[in-house]
């Protein structure tokens, strides 16, 4: 009895630390997607402002053409 109590509660810790560690790696991937879109938004802000300058100095500005849906 005493051997099967023991075991139980070796895979209940087993369980324990797998959840923890599941737990722990889904919030270390969504703290990298944070800072992937972090820096994204970094790079579309430093091309906007760019943008924004050129234009306030009279710059012509070669836009792309969006390409229109449908």
């Amino acid at each position: 009895m005493e051997g099967t109590l023991g075991f139980g509660l070796a895979a209940a810790l087993a369980i324990t630390v797998a959840v923890f560690y599941i737990k722990l790696r889904l919030q270390r991937r969504k703290t990298l997607q944070k800072d992937q879109e972090i820096e994204r938004l970094r790079g579309e802000l430093a091309t906007t402002t760019d943008l924004m300058r050129r234009f306030s100095a009279g710059e012509d500005l070669e836009l792309e053409e969006a390409d229109e849906p449908g």
